[in-house]
């Protein structure tokens, strides 16, 4: 397996969690001009509904962006250099079913036309990942995992 994986993997995660965030940026824009256009009409419960609604809508994405910062500050203090023996954060352990990156969990990412899984350390199959090491097993959902490399 590339050694340089784990730092491609990460620079696809930093570049989509990049993207989230500049696309809630254009929407909290969007939705701070659309309360600053909105006026007052003679149907004042109306316009307060509308303006609740656009609240509502604001403070989601707000939590969503720092949810997003929050994930990515998790990434960042993941080494993508740091060899690994064992299931750990930051490992990325090859099986007979796929490849996992013990991250932050983003899902399914192609590098080179292969799939790789980022996952989160608290994922259940990450959880049984810990601590495994190259020839063992782990059972999830009625499948077995056979590790093949840890890197």
């Amino acid at each position: 397996m590339n050694k340089n994986i784990k730092s491609q993997l990460q620079s696809i995660m930093l570049q989509q969690i990049e993207t989230q965030m500049q696309s809630l940026e254009t929407a909290l824009k969007s939705i701070e001009e659309s309360k600053r256009n909105e006026t007052k009409s003679s149907a004042g419960d109306k316009f307060e509904t509308g303006r609740a609604m656009m609240q509502r809508e604001q403070d989601k994405m707000e939590a969503q962006k720092s949810q997003l910062m929050i994930t990515k500050n998790h990434l960042r203090q993941i080494s993508p250099y740091k060899e690994c023996v064992h299931g750990e954060i930051g490992a990325l352990i090859s099986t007979d079913k796929g490849d996992y990156y013990i991250s932050v969990g983003m899902g399914k990412l192609i590098i080179d036309g292969k799939f790789y899984y980022a996952i989160s350390p608290d994922a259940p199959l990450s959880k049984l990942m810990i601590n495994k090491k190259v020839g063992e097993q782990v059972s999830f959902r009625d499948r077995k995992f056979q590790i093949l490399v840890v890197q």
